[in-house]
């Protein structure tokens, strides 16, 4: 994780080579489950999507756990928690996708 926090700003040749082979795939994949949900939404919010997940998944794993506890004081890792999180997660996300469509 240091490694990534010393790229992300100032990317290496050989970190934009992994982003491109590795991690632009995932977003891929993602991307297109993500689709599965609502065909109707917009690419643009589908893409979005996919950051707003990346982004609250780096909440976790970027932050030191103290800072996190700071800022939540009962939040522990427990696998239990870590599932927990998980789901709220992917209820965010679906529940925002799903209602794309029900504006349109």
């Amino acid at each position: 994780m240091q490694l990534m926090q010393r790229e992300i700003p100032f990317p290496s040749a050989p970190f934009q080579k992994f982003i491109e082979r590795i991690v632009k795939h995932d977003f891929d994949v993602f991307r297109r489950a993500l689709k599965a949900i609502n065909a109707q939404a917009p690419d643009e919010t589908i893409n979005h999507a996919v950051l707003c997940v990346t982004g609250q998944m780096g909440a976790y794993t970027f932050h030191p756990p103290g800072f996190l506890r700071l800022c939540s004081s009962d939040l522990k890792y427990t696998e239990e928690e870590c599932r927990n999180i998980a789901r709220s997660i992917v209820h965010f996300v679906v529940s925002g996708l799903q209602a794309v469509g029900d504006k349109s």
